[in-house]
């Protein structure tokens, strides 16, 4: 006499989570793909240090399938991360990659070209230098003629040809630079006075 059928449900996953995508500049985000036919990781553990130091800390997760928090110390500087994902079969992956932590703005200068303190046309020459010491790059600059209003970014250069606000008088520039985070640097500026008339 047969019984009626019973039965049982198992996964069988043997691959392990995949790394989709490692992070930006500002926030460590992990994402792992459901490789197998299992869940996507259900646990990660990473570690984080500077570059050739010791590790500064370890952090383990349950059960994210996309990870975006903010794990580093304020410190800037380029970190080493270490991480380690496990599916809910147990398959498990490990691997490294570099990050650069960069919340700070760039420095810089402006100055008119030659040092002039004088000029009688409009258009003056510009020698711009900006740095941003071990973050991501200078990328981009504006300008203004009242240090509150900013032309559009433009791309970052040593040398610009800027036009003075019309009327004699002492004319203040003002630059500021941007990094290719968006980090904003402090506001620079330089003075010249514009004199298009003749004596009488």
């Amino acid at each position: 006499n047969l019984s009626q059928v019973y039965s049982t449900t198992i996964i069988l996953d043997t691959i392990a989570p995949a790394l989709v995508s490692a992070g930006s500049n500002q926030t460590v985000r992990l994402s792992f793909t459901q490789a197998g036919a299992a869940s996507d990781a259900n646990s990660m553990t990473y570690s984080w240090s500077m570059q050739s130091g010791p590790t500064l800390g370890t952090v383990t997760f349950g059960s994210p399938t996309d990870l975006s928090t903010t794990i580093l110390p304020s410190l800037d500087g380029t970190y080493v991360i270490r991480f380690t994902a496990t599916d809910a079969a147990g398959n498990s992956s490990s691997g490294t990659f570099t990050l650069v932590w960069d919340t700070t703005g760039p420095t810089g200068s402006i100055g008119i070209t030659g040092n002039a303190s004088y000029t009688n046309i409009p258009s003056v020459p510009l020698t711009l230098s900006a740095s941003d010491g071990d973050g991501v790059g200078v990328t981009q600059m504006q300008f203004s003629d009242n240090g509150t209003t900013w032309s559009t970014a433009e791309a970052y250069a040593a040398t610009k040809s800027y036009t003075l606000p019309a009327g004699d008088g002492s004319k203040t520039i003002y630059v500021r630079f941007l990094d290719s985070l968006g980090n904003l640097s402090q506001v620079y500026s330089t003075t010249i006075i514009l004199d298009t008339i003749a004596p009488a």
